[in-house]
């Protein structure tokens, strides 16, 4: 038997991307694949691109197949993790997907699969900026937005494993619709795409940015163009953000209100605009928590960035790996 678990394999499967690593119990990457994704794939093809990224960074790793002891897969929507199945996805339009069987068989390795944003809350309690709190929040903003919930040490998942969806906080009635079907959610207001419309509606309203030449050269606007503009000083683009802020504050105001957490811990790759957003977002806060000590709540970037999701997943094929290897421990008399 195994008396220690060396190395496991993390996924984390975004609207646009998937990455894939082989990890260590001290959250090391040794070995990492990337690959882009055109988004709303068929899920088959899909889970083609994980199996042939895990195969990659098991290769890059230079470690053999008997190393590994498990992969873990974070993916965005509702899951049913006993079961593999991913039940519902707006990020990926995907319904009643089988995700664990299709990896499992063709890796031949025990394979679990949990929401990336849980992921990433593991991650962060793991390796980052959780370890040192029992209690925290995270929020990842990227193509969607997601939330989890560390309470005592442990993740919250909720009765049907979708607790800390604070991307579908209503923040607006009168708000643009959003992928889930509701109107005026966080996510359709702050996410990705979301801050892509907001600087494309204003070019065609005729604002002056730096905006409109970089739409000229690379189409559509997406909102690593909005940060970049900003990293230049450009007004607009700064004044987007603000607004991102903003509306961010109020649904993350709504979670300290309901969760009082230590800490709201930020990943996605929406993330890296902290600078810009973060001060609208936190007096935002500071005038909407109103029944929490002033300032109780630290509000900071993940130290981890867009990796957290990665970590986490690998951090739980770690811990059941682990179970499997204590459950297979002979009994003594």
């Amino acid at each position: 038997m195994q008396t220690e678990v060396p190395h496991v394999i993390g996924i984390d499967l975004g609207g646009y991307h998937v990455s894939a690593a082989v990890v260590n119990p001290e959250g090391h990457l040794i070995g990492i694949s990337e690959r882009t994704v055109e988004r709303f794939r068929p899920p088959a093809e899909v889970l083609a691109i994980l199996v042939s990224a895990a195969r990659e960074a098991l290769e890059r790793s230079g470690l053999g197949h008997e190393a590994i002891r498990g992969i873990g897969v974070g993916l965005p929507g509702t899951l049913r993790p006993t079961e593999g199945l991913c039940l519902f996805s707006t990020i990926l339009n995907w319904q009643d997907v089988q995700i664990r069987d299709p990896i499992q068989e063709a890796l031949g390795l025990p394979t679990c699969i949990l929401n990336n944003v849980h992921a990433t809350a593991v991650g962060e309690l793991s390796f980052g900026a959780g370890k040192d709190v029992d209690n925290f929040a995270c929020v990842s903003i990227g193509t969607g937005i997601g939330g989890g919930v560390i309470i005592g040490g442990e993740i919250y998942r909720g009765d049907s494993d979708s607790a800390g969806e604070v991307g579908h906080i209503t923040v607006d009635p009168d708000g643009p619709e959003c992928v889930c079907g509701n109107q005026g959610c966080l996510e359709a207001l702050t996410a990705g795409p979301a801050i892509a419309r907001m600087a494309a509606e204003s070019l065609k309203l005729g604002a002056q940015s730096l905006l409109t030449d970089m739409a000229a050269q690379s189409q559509p606007i997406r909102a690593e163009h909005v940060f970049r503009a900003a990293r230049e000083g450009d007004a607009l683009a700064i004044k987007i953000w603000e607004k991102v802020g903003r509306y961010l504050g109020l649904g993350i105001a709504t979670l300290i209100t309901l969760v009082n957490p230590r800490r709201v811990i930020l990943g996605g790759r929406v993330s890296q605009a902290f600078e810009f957003f973060g001060p609208s977002l936190k007096e935002e806060v500071r005038r909407r928590a109103r029944v929490v000590p002033r300032d109780f709540t630290e509000i900071l970037p993940s130290p981890l960035g867009a990796r957290a999701s990665l970590l986490g997943s690998a951090a739980t094929a770690l811990a059941e790996a682990r179970c499997r290897e204590v459950a297979t421990v002979p009994k003594t008399v």
